[in-house]
């Protein structure tokens, strides 16, 4: 057993933070997601892939921090179809626009409303035909996840995005929603990958705020 302290894709890992082993299912510059095993029942927590996860997450500063590299478990062509960790954690930050109440049934007009804001272009950012959407409750905590479809069927755009995201979001407000808009990684649901809609910073509070 050897300390690491770069992380591994599928790496399996031993943290002072546990005493049970943890493998990194995905991560980036603020972000490690990541499974753990449960000896008593002798299964990782999303080794079912059929089923849904919202995975575990940790900096990988805190992650890193005194860890041991137990072995390294390659993912599967499977696994790495659902779990995804080529996609990006976070999209279509912008602390200008808010959620309201106001559907917007054409994707044209909602772009009129956010016109001169650069994330609008048609540029494709997140490459997946379907993702979960899952909104934010009105009283805390999280809505009913809903199946969006890329229009192009390919991918989507950060105007697709929001605007699908924004009418998700509706139902569950009462006025404005300020603090900004993004999409974040939540996990996997259905096999295929599950974002959450939120503000200009995520809920685990994994991304610094600015001054």
């Amino acid at each position: 057993m050897t300390q690491n302290f770069t992380p591994i894709l599928g790496g399996i890992y031993l943290t002072k933070w546990d005493e049970r082993p943890f493998r990194i299912l995905a991560f980036d510059d603020y972000e490690i997601f990541y499974d753990c095993y449960w000896q008593a029942i002798n299964k990782w927590s999303f080794g079912n892939l059929k089923g849904k996860g919202s995975y575990y997450r940790m900096t990988p500063q805190k992650f890193l921090d005194g860890a041991t590299l137990l072995r390294e478990q390659p993912m599967t062509e499977n696994e790495f179809q659902v779990f995804r960790p080529d996609l990006p954690f976070r999209l279509c930050r912008n602390k200008h626009l808010s959620w309201t109440q106001q559907v917007f049934p054409d994707i044209e007009i909602y772009l009129e409303r956010v016109t001169g804001n650069n994330e609008m272009s048609g540029e494709v950012v997140l490459p997946v035909p379907e993702i979960t959407l899952r909104p934010f409750g009105s009283k805390g905590g999280a809505g009913k996840a809903t199946v969006i479809t890329a229009k192009n069927g390919n991918g989507f755009s950060c105007m697709e995005l929001l605007w699908n995201a924004h009418n998700i979001q509706t139902t569950y407000l009462k006025g404005t929603q300020e603090g900004g808009v993004g999409i974040y990684r939540l996990g996997h649901e259905k096999k295929m990958p599950a974002y959450y809609i939120g503000g200009y910073y995520d809920n685990g509070g994994f991304i610094p705020k600015e001054e």
